[in-house]
């Protein structure tokens, strides 16, 4: 082989590897925005109240740059806490809602992309799919700014992991 083929087959190789290394960088870079979850233990420590429940009603609101879900729920069972008086509980979750991934010139067309903010919850990922009839764990926290005597919610959790839940609180 040729001194110049070789250096070309050379180059080749190189490229063909630094793509590689590079395509799945750039795709996490400027891909969806990274999610991060607060553990269930950090969640729990400033939980008052952990419910099963029952979805009565959802319904999402997009808040300039917050995702809002009003809850309604039926109260099954307390798992720690002090029961409410009442037995349908009104929540309200908030989350920071991902930015449009794309730049956009003044005629509103996408001229480029920029790297989407990073998203820190308290919530399970859980939270936006959830729908009426669905039983599950709220994790709730008293806050008096919310609207019309709702209650904070942390983390809504799979009634599945209502044992291991019952573990961390021991």
């Amino acid at each position: 082989m040729s001194y110049r083929k070789r250096s070309i087959y050379i180059f080749k190789v190189t490229a063909i590897a630094v793509a590689v290394c590079l395509i799945p960088n750039l795709t996490f870079a400027f891909g969806p925005p990274r999610y991060h979850y607060e553990s269930l233990e950090s969640v729990i420590q400033k939980t008052e109240l952990a419910l099963i429940v029952s979805v009565i009603t959802t319904e999402e609101v997009v808040d300039g740059h917050k995702m809002v879900l009003h809850l309604d729920a039926r109260r099954i069972n307390s798992i720690f806490g002090s029961l409410p008086n009442k037995n349908v509980i009104k929540c309200v979750f908030i989350e920071d809602k991902p930015d449009d991934p794309y730049m956009r010139g003044k005629d509103g067309k996408i001229i480029g992309r920029r790297m989407p903010a990073d998203i820190y919850t308290s919530g399970s990922g859980l939270e936006f799919r959830i729908s009426a009839g669905d039983k599950v764990i709220l994790f709730l926290e008293s806050d008096e700014t919310l609207p019309e005597g709702h209650t904070r919610l942390l983390r809504i959790e799979p009634i599945g992991r209502q044992d291991q839940i019952k573990e961390l609180i021991k």
